[in-house]
């Protein structure tokens, strides 16, 4: 009888502290989520409407800027790219269609352009660093909580 209780107390102390861990992690994506649009460049608000979270099991959580330059922002381009797999060359500009490149102010109308690219501007992974210690601390928080320390 003893063995029984002791067994079922175990169950019921394992998956409350489950939950607790699973709401730490989700509640640490949000804050994550929150701070990375805080950080993000604005323009025209695309790249930070487009950070969310989402939970992909039980334990784990997700934070994504979905705009399709995201990572070039975060991680700049060109010359001054941060990703250690990108050509660091200047980015050379072409006419796709026309003989020439023009624009409003240029002096005139130009076969290409060679531009060193965009220096990083970090907003997501700041955003997540921050977040690392906190999140140790509201898991260990939410366990003692739950272990009825």
């Amino acid at each position: 009888m003893r063995i029984e209780l002791v067994e079922e107390l175990t169950e019921e102390l394992s998956e409350a502290m489950a939950t607790a861990v699973s709401d730490a992690v989700i509640a640490s994506a949000a804050r994550i989520e929150g701070r990375a649009k805080e950080k993000a460049p604005v323009d025209t608000g695309n790249l930070r409407n487009s950070i969310q979270h989402r939970q992909t099991g039980r334990f784990e959580a997700e934070v994504a800027a979905h705009a399709e330059y995201a990572a070039a922002v975060e991680f700049g381009t060109g010359v001054f790219s941060a990703d250690p797999k990108a050509n660091r060359q200047p980015i050379e500009i072409r006419p796709r269609q026309a003989k020439a490149l023009y624009w409003p102010g240029a002096k005139h109308p130009v076969r290409r352009v060679r531009q060193l690219g965009q220096p990083p501007r970090p907003y997501m992974v700041p955003a997540a660093e921050e977040e690392r210690q906190r999140f140790a601390r509201a898991l260990a928080r939410a366990l003692r909580e739950t272990a009825g320390e």
